[in-house]
């Protein structure tokens, strides 16, 4: 992963109430589609004019992941542009010489890729625990699970077998676990396959698929592997339609560092 600390970001540190009105964060509706508070047990819809009080947080660090080719990194240059001229001081982290499944001879060097990658990533978001700042990293996290697990069924399907590399891919999830607290939201950008090879992505449409499955499943996997009941707060959007794909990640973004700011959830 790579560390930008954008230019124009003053170290001089801005209170985001102050600047707040500038950001456009999600509407009612889409709040009430998009996001989950994921415990240890379950992933929870919100009910309409809830709000639900979470602890403020001085350092936001949200991971924003999803499908190929999906404007991740264009949307999240635009907002460190616009965080930046806000003064709000920001890093956006990015994907170390990302590698996908084409680069490798088989799945299992893909998969072991995978787990080497995040665990790079979380070193990096180990690094930055001290920073009181807001931390946008683009892929590289926790996230690496649903690659993993798309290539182990992708495996399984190639050869006719049941929970290929199974022990390996426990481990890994037990792994990641450790690092799920610091991370304060989780923007999850899900397409169908058809879309991603649309934009330019070169990987298996059966690849893809199962990618795809494994995002807009990624609340209930991490529920599943969170050990503690404080929530942790994911917005999953469809960025099938390209004219709302970017719009709609722009707002998660703020509406992610504005929950933090106020303390308060709310639908």
């Amino acid at each position: 992963m790579e560390e930008r600390l954008k230019p124009n970001a003053t170290s001089s540190h801005v209170e985001w109430g102050n600047v707040a009105h500038k950001f456009q964060t999600l509407e009612k509706g889409e709040v009430l589609n998009f996001t989950r508070l994921v415990t240890n047990t379950r992933s929870l819809k919100l009910s309409e004019n809830s709000e639900v009080i979470i602890d403020k947080r001085y350092a936001h660090r949200i991971l924003i992941t999803g499908m190929p080719k999906c404007g991740k990194t264009t949307t999240i240059n635009a907002v460190s542009s616009e965080l930046s001229d806000a003064g709000i001081k920001h890093r956006i982290i990015t994907e170390r010489q990302p590698m996908f499944y084409k680069d490798f001879d088989d799945e299992y060097w893909s998969l072991m890729y995978n787990m080497a990658m995040a665990n790079y990533g979380l070193s990096v978001l180990a690094a930055n625990f001290h920073e009181r700042t807001t931390l946008l990293f683009d892929r590289g996290l926790i996230d690496h699970l649903a690659f993993a697990q798309a290539l182990q069924k992708l495996y399984d399907q190639k050869y006719g077998v049941t929970n290929s590399y199974q022990e390996e891919i426990d481990a890994f999830r037990n792994y990641l676990s450790l690092y799920i607290p610091p991370i304060t939201g989780v923007i999850i950008c899900n397409s169908s396959a058809q879309t991603s090879i649309n934009r330019g992505c070169d990987l298996p449409r059966d690849l893809l698929e199962l990618v795809s499955n494994e995002f807009e499943n990624f609340p209930q996997t991490i529920a599943k592997m969170k050990n503690s009941s404080d929530p942790t707060i994911t917005i999953n959007i469809d960025i099938d339609s390209a004219s709302y794909a970017y719009p709609s990640l722009r707002r998660s973004i703020y509406t992610l560092i504005t929950w933090n700011n106020e303390g308060v959830i709310k639908a």
